[in-house]
């Protein structure tokens, strides 16, 4: 059975809205507290949302270079590639070219349900 990209994406819409701000030029803003959130969650959530920025049309690739994590979120280097190597690790993102990454999309429910959570914004029903 094919998945469709877009598909999956629109079944966590709502939720990623909460967390997640997408400008037309591509970039990306968390909206949850960055202390409500660990590093790790962090860069998760950043590049749940360069996937979206993708999908919208708003950037060209769903990947983030390490500059632009850093950049972005306000770490330093080393905190970066600590973080990306565990995310890799855990099956969350993949390596894409020359140090960037990107969102496994099978992880995706995973990264946002173990987020959603923590800080508890879901709405019960």
């Amino acid at each position: 059975m094919t998945v469709d990209e877009e598909s999956v994406l629109n079944q966590h819409r709502d939720l990623v809205a909460r967390f997640l701000g997408l400008t037309t030029d591509g970039r990306v803003f968390i909206r949850v507290e960055k202390g409500k959130l660990t590093t790790t969650e962090q860069v998760a959530l950043y590049l749940v949302g360069k996937t979206y920025s993708k999908v919208a049309g708003y950037s060209k690739s769903a990947e983030a270079s390490n500059d632009e994590l850093e950049r972005e979120l306000g770490m330093p280097g080393g905190t970066v590639r600590r973080v990306t190597m565990e995310l890799r690790k855990a099956g969350w993102i993949a390596a894409g070219i020359r140090g960037s990454q990107e969102v496994v999309l099978n992880a995706l429910p995973i990264i946002l349900k173990k987020i959603d959570s923590e800080i508890g914004t879901s709405e019960s029903g």
